[in-house]
């Protein structure tokens, strides 16, 4: 049988971020898919010494939503340059960057000589390398990168597709918000985004869901008198929400993915370069920008402090601004029942094409298939 090492960034010891475990399950499908195979998974962050072994066992390596940080050999890949060193064949599928969106300029040359040294050298000995965003390509292509393919995220994947795409003739009976990523910044913004979504679906049921471990939102939930589904807690089937409700809601962009990949409408905030990064690749607007502010290290809402008694955070506080820009955009859709989303599935469609292809190709590179 043909033995596959998958490298995850789903940190099941830390924060069990439910969306880096999308991401990971979506290539195991797709894998399991085009051939019968064992795949072990190893944690990007491991040492060399923890998973040579297995490693150099394997067949062929794939690295799930590779995360491009700065000091990427150090930090976020320790074991990268070992294994290019084997010479066991590899890929890298969806990778993804994570840009300061509010300064003047992002930042592309702010990057370590030794984390673009090895952004090139994973482009020339990868099987495949593929980006997941517009953000993100347009930086490793800046970065001297020649062979990597934007081939947008694979958690977009989905054997099964729904039936029926993006209805917004039916009446919406379930609405779900995910929850902010940076609480103690977004306090003040999720709370008004409860409550107008409230006054905007009156009849429908409402639940926020949370995507990580440790999350302050779940006080300002209690507090609100909302209901709320701390869904990391099942990694293998708390996203099954995003299939069952009509509407999503929030900041979290695999809660954005896991709806739009189900057929279902669903609007973002864009917490960071990760939601500008979907927002510059999916071809309708449906996301506004809701980035921190810069200068102010005061100013967190004083309703967080009092949930948590804890002292005043130094987070930088975000404008309500974006969540009532986000709100008039969807009571608007609310009248031309939500065509903005007409058409949408044939992008979500492609992506789960394309990834599926990358794939394959990358098998089919190394004889695999």
């Amino acid at each position: 049988m043909i033995n596959i090492v998958l490298v995850t960034t789903y940190p099941a010891h830390a924060t069990k971020n439910i969306g880096d475990h999308l991401i990971t399950n979506s290539l195991v499908e797709i894998l399991k898919d085009i051939v019968d195979c064992n795949i072990n998974l190893v944690w990007r962050g491991a040492s060399w010494e923890s998973v040579r072994d297995v490693v150099l066992s394997a067949d062929h390596v794939f690295f799930a939503g590779f995360a491009i940080r700065r000091s990427l050999a150090e930090k976020q890949h320790p074991f990268m340059r070992q294994l290019i060193k084997s010479e066991i064949p590899f890929s890298v599928i969806s990778a993804g960057t994570s840009f300061q969106l509010n300064v003047d300029k992002l930042g592309f040359d702010r990057y370590d000589e030794s984390t673009i040294a090895l952004l090139k050298e994973i482009d020339k000995k990868a099987h495949v390398f593929s980006s997941r965003g517009a953000l993100t390509h347009r930086f490793l292509k800046y970065a001297g990168c020649q062979n990597v393919i934007h081939g947008g995220d694979v958690a977009f994947y989905q054997k099964d597709r729904p039936s029926r795409f993006f209805d917004g003739s039916k009446p919406v009976k379930s609405v779900v918000i995910s929850d902010p990523h940076r609480p103690e910044a977004f306090s003040s913004s999720f709370v008004f985004l409860a409550r107008e979504v409230r006054k905007l679906f009156p009849h429908a049921s409402l639940k926020v869901v949370i995507h990580s471990e440790g999350s302050e939102v779940v006080q300002i939930c209690k507090a609100e008198g909302l209901d709320f589904d701390e869904i990391y807690k099942r990694p293998e089937s708390g996203l099954d929400i995003y299939q069952e409700c009509d509407v999503h809601i929030g900041y979290r962009v695999h809660g954005h993915v896991s709806a739009l990949k189900n057929g279902k409408i669903s609007y973002l905030l864009e917490q960071d370069g990760r939601g500008a990064d979907y927002a510059l690749t999916l071809e309708r607007k449906m996301s506004v920008a809701s980035f921190p502010k810069l200068g102010s290290k005061h100013g967190m809402s004083m309703l967080l402090s009092k949930l948590t008694r804890k002292r005043k955070s130094r987070a930088r506080p975000v404008s309500i601004a974006p969540a009532e820009q986000l709100i008039s955009m969807i009571r608007s859709d609310m009248d031309f029942d939500f065509r903005r989303f007409k058409g949408m599935e044939e992008q979500v469609e492609r992506f789960s094409a394309e990834n599926y292809e990358l794939v394959r190709q990358a098998l089919s590179s190394s004889k695999l298939v």
